[in-house]
């Protein structure tokens, strides 16, 4: 019966432990995503660069050619003024991990047309990163 109890102990044990982790890794993504919100709303370039792993692209499809894009992260971020405020509000849609992998969506929502923004993430060194963003953009009622 002891051996019984202590094989039961060891295994809720340790799926307590694989859920707090998990729970770890959830909330540091949601960090992460945060930074990326406020940041790029807020025109705070370092706390937006602190989202994504130096070498992280951004892809999106060319509106007037149809075609892929593909931008370093530093030619994205260059594009936001230091300290120059956006009108627009961000929410964390979904964060899914598996691993040492993560995937986001967020939406961004201006006035006139929404942002989706999907995101995969990695844990580089115990810390998460977007690795890459795509994003498409739409009309604000649709």
């Amino acid at each position: 019966m002891k051996k019984l109890f202590l094989l039961f102990y060891l295994f809720t044990g340790s799926l307590v432990i694989f859920a707090q982790q998990r729970q770890s890794d959830k909330q540091l993504i949601r960090k992460v995503l945060t930074n990326y919100i406020e940041g790029r709303n807020n025109g705070d370039t370092a706390r937006l660069s602190s989202a994504f792993h130096p070498q992280a692209d951004l892809r999106s499809r060319d509106e007037k050619t149809g075609k892929l894009m593909i931008w370093p992260i530093a030619d994205y971020i260059s594009r936001f003024t230091p300290g120059a405020k956006i009108n627009c509000t961000g929410k964390i849609i979904s964060i899914n991990i598996a691993g040492n992998a993560a995937q986001a969506k967020i939406k961004l929502y201006y006035p006139d047309k929404t942002y989706a923004d999907y995101f995969n993430l990695l844990k580089i060194d115990e810390k998460w990163v977007i690795a890459s963003k795509i994003f498409s953009i739409y009309p604000a009622h649709q």
